[in-house]
């Protein structure tokens, strides 16, 4: 998502420049286009719980609701890659870079407990919270408190810096 958002405004250029039509809205095509993707992908997921179950079916309640919070941090954080690639061209190059570094970095291949020295990265690290809200449910488990303080913290600070970043085109 946040790869492909980066050239939400640059590769819709010339709609941009001949329609009245918002700047969410390249930002959305992007959101829909990677939604409709993970629910592509996420069938594997359904058939998978189907087949071996899950301990705590009321787990899954909480991923939708991780889901809906994931998704309203990742449309901000894409209209910030979007607005600064269209002024910075090599910005694309780095977030690639940064988000491979993350995905290195936050459990998605292996549990935190694995990490006893550095568990440091895991609790600076907003993505691995973002994963937590998603992963957990899935997993019969309930997201940590502190995953959902963290993410609710990322969108109350990051939603007015996009809007504000918005206003300044």
């Amino acid at each position: 998502m946040l790869n492909d958002s980066c050239g939400a405004y640059i590769n819709n250029a010339n709609y941009i420049r001949q329609s009245d039509a918002g700047l969410w809205k390249y930002v959305f095509q992007v959101l829909c286009r990677q939604l409709i993707m993970f629910t592509h992908n996420f069938v594997i997921v359904v058939v998978l719980l189907a087949i071996f179950g899950i301990d705590q079916p009321d787990a899954l309640v909480w991923f939708v609701l991780g889901l809906l919070v994931l998704i309203l941090n990742l449309t901000w954080m894409a209209q910030v890659f979007a607005l600064t690639s269209a002024r910075y061209r090599d910005m694309p190059q780095l977030v690639a870079a940064v988000v491979q570094i993350l995905f290195y970095i936050t459990p998605l291949m292996w549990r935190p407990s694995m990490l006893a020295r550095h568990e440091w990265l895991i609790t600076f690290n907003p993505f691995a919270s973002l994963v937590d809200l998603v992963r957990s449910p899935l997993l019969g488990q309930s997201p940590a408190v502190t995953s959902w303080l963290a993410v609710a913290c990322l969108a109350i600070v990051g939603w007015p810096f996009a809007l504000d970043v918005l206003t300044r085109v």
